[in-house]
Formats: structure tokens, C-alpha cells, sequence
């Protein structure tokens, strides 16, 4: 069963996460996808394990040393095998992690999905019912503690940035009270000259009538 690319994914993502229902069946189809390849890897690993083991249970030397050589040969294809099969479960874990990074919640259904499936085993698209070996519950395991932590980071993240916001919240509404009473002390100031000059021009007239009283 083939993994979706993470444009596609991320497509189904938008249409998915207003529906609960539709999220599930999208993490569901996302983690069935990659169970399944993570169940044919282990078993390639375990069966190349089995061969190496076999490999080396046979006796070497003979005519021109044909025994030693295939003992030698399978020795490699074994241990080929387990190269490649190792390298599509790393492929794996980063593909999982693409998809676990789109959304928390998504992340969250995805981790239950993947714990079912360790636990419980799945049944496949050929409607065969498989098991996870030990291998390939290790990586499962992996998939999950990745996730859990980016669920983590990210709520940690979130919670960063609202204490910044109501920081900022707080300084804008502190930066309110200070405009606003720097409105009002400048017009208690504007007031203040007012009276000022306005006594200052009442002391005048009444110099000067009383200067014209003296003078009649």
C-alpha cells in the first residue's frame, strides 16, 4: 500500500480538519499506509536475519571453495537486504513525521491509530489480518514518541505566544492610560495659561481705568 504525498496530504487536510469523523478516517488512511510498509520491511529484516544465520550455520571450505563462496554470498544478500529494508523504515519514520507536523490534533488521532494498530494489528488492503513483529513495533514506537513530542513543542510554542500577547495587550493598554492622561495634563495646562493670562489682562484694565480716574 503506497503513502500519499505530503501536497496531497495536506489537501486532505484542509477539507478534513472541520470534521472529526473526516480527520479520523484521514490519520487512519495516512497510518494504514504506513504500517503496512513498515510490516513488509520488518519481515524482510527478520527473513534476512533468518538467512544470515543460516548462512553461517553452513560449513565452509569444499571443491575450490565453493561452500565458502556461497556461505560468502548469502552472508551479502543478507546483509543487502537488511541495508535496504532499514533505509525504507528511516524513509518511514521521516514520512510520518511530515504528516504529524501538519496539525496537533491530526498528530494526536495519528498516535492513537498507530498504538491501535502495534496492539491490535490491522487488516491490510488485501483484507488479510497482520501483526507488527518486534521490529516493526520498535519503529511504530518511535513514530509515536516523535510525534508526542511535537505535540508537546508545539503546545509549548502556543503558550509562548499568548503570554507574548497579553504582554503586548497589556503595554498597548498601558500606552492608552499614558496618552490619555497626557491629554488631560496638557489640558489643565492649556487652562492654566488661560486663567493666567486672562487675570494678567483684567490686572491691566484695572490699572488702567484707575490711571484714567487719577487723571479726571
Amino acid at each position: 500500500m503506497k503513502t500519499m504525498d505530503l501536497a496531497t496530504f495536506e489537501k486532505k487536510f484542509q477539507k478534513a480538519q472541520s470534521s472529526p469523523k473526516m480527520l479520523e478516517a484521514l490519520a487512519a488512511q495516512a497510518v494504514m499506509g504506513i504500517v503496512s510498509r513498515i510490516h513488509s520491511c520488518s519481515e524482510s529484516i527478520e527473513d534476512a536475519k533468518q538467512a544470515a544465520v543460516e548462512a553461517h550455520e553452513q560449513s565452509s571450505g569444499g571443491f575450490l571453495n565453493r561452500r565458502t563462496q556461497k556461505k560468502t554470498d548469502l552472508l551479502a544478500e543478507a546483509t543487502l537486504k537488511t541495508s535496504g529494508a532499514m533505509e525504507e523504515m528511516n524513509a518511514l519514520v521521516q514520512e510520518s513525521i511530515r504528516y504529524t507536523s501538519v496539525s496537533t490534533a491530526l498528530a494526536a488521532v495519528m498516535c492513537d491509530k498507530f498504538q491501535t494498530t502495534m496492539d491490535e494489528g490491522f487488516t491490510d488492503t488485501d483484507n488479510q489480518f497482520k501483526r507488527l513483529n518486534d521490529s516493526g513495533k520498535k519503529t511504530v514506537e518511535k513514530m509515536i514518541h516523535l510525534a508526542q513530542e511535537q505535540i508537546e513543542r508545539k503546545k509549548h510554542l502556543s503558550h509562548i505566544e499568548d503570554r507574548m500577547g497579553e504582554k503586548a495587550s497589556k503595554i498597548n493598554e498601558n500606552r492608552k492610560h499614558i496618552n490619555a492622561n497626557a491629554s488631560d495634563i496638557a489640558k489643565l495646562k492649556s487652562g492654566f495659561v488661560v486663567s493666567l493670562v486672562l487675570a494678567i489682562l483684567g490686572l491691566s484694565v484695572g490699572t488702567v481705568s484707575l490711571l484714567l480716574h487719577l487723571l479726571g
